[in-house]
């Protein structure tokens, strides 16, 4: 019977618990312009995560398989650079 009240209990917090950070948590980086960091603190600076620590691991050629080509925007399609700009010949 104990273990049963404590398996009720438990369940009831959970609920709780989960409705209270579902409804009220409106403040910290949760309620800035850009959310958070992928931390759960940080406010993110913008939409692409600016200002946060791992920015720039995610999205854009640094977060493809290949990297970046030279000019810093573009993502290679291979490790020797394939399909870069500066190794596309007309």
């Amino acid at each position: 019977m104990l273990a049963f009240k404590v398996l009720l209990l438990t369940v009831v917090l959970l609920v709780v618990c989960t409705e209270c950070q579902e409804t009220s948590w409106k403040g910290g980086c949760r309620g800035t312009q850009y959310g958070c960091c992928d931390d759960g603190r940080t406010p993110a600076g913008g939409p692409n995560k600016e200002n946060c620590v791992n920015a720039g691991f995610v999205g854009g050629c640094a977060g493809t398989r290949y990297g970046c080509c030279s000019d810093g925007v573009t993502s290679a399609a291979g490790d020797n650079g394939e399909e870069c700009p500066d190794l596309i010949v007309s």
